[in-house]
């Protein structure tokens, strides 16, 4: 039988190698089209999960804060596509998903079972403190996170006609 953290751990890198699978190999046009002017793209669904996923360390394992004043992103959840603006910054976008989920996994691999049930060791955002009141209720609330907007991703491909990468979905 699995420990609840083999199963988060497991639940991890699969939601992270989906999101890896389908944003890879797009190009600049895929990554930012929406579906409706406005509406969030591939290139924005990514750079959210990017920043989100920079929090996993220091909310369950008091790993150093990300810089919130990082020059490279000054407010990038309010632009469109995340700030992405060409093949470039597309590029760069893409290319901090491997290391930032990396990271989100060697800090969960490190806890163990019973650091599940302990507080989280950074203030959470007010709208979720009621919610996530240990690291596992934490960790469960990413996990939807990611599988949301992987979901968001896979819809966005589908809408461009794009199949499937490297055999993901055979049936």
């Amino acid at each position: 039988m699995s420990s609840r953290l083999e199963v988060l751990l497991a639940q991890l890198d699969h939601h992270g190698h989906v999101v890896s699978t389908q944003t890879a190999g797009l190009s600049f046009a895929q990554a930012t089209f929406e579906l409706a002017p406005g509406r969030p793209s591939i290139a924005w669904c990514l750079g959210h999960l990017i920043a989100n996923t920079r929090t996993v360390a220091p909310s369950l394992c008091g790993a150093p804060a990300p810089d919130p004043d990082d020059p490279d992103d000054p407010e990038p959840h309010d632009r469109p596509h995340f700030g992405v603006t060409d093949e470039d910054a597309w590029a760069t976008l893409h290319a901090r998903w491997a290391p930032e989920s990396a990271a989100a996994r060697a800090a969960v691999a490190a806890l163990a079972d019973a650091d599940l049930d302990l507080p989280l060791t950074t203030a959470v955002h007010p709208a979720f403190r009621d919610v996530l009141t240990s690291r596992e209720k934490f960790l469960r609330g990413h996990l939807f996170h990611l599988a949301y907007h992987a979901g968001q991703i896979g819809t966005l491909r589908a809408a461009q006609g794009l199949a499937w990468p490297d055999g993901e979905h055979e049936g």
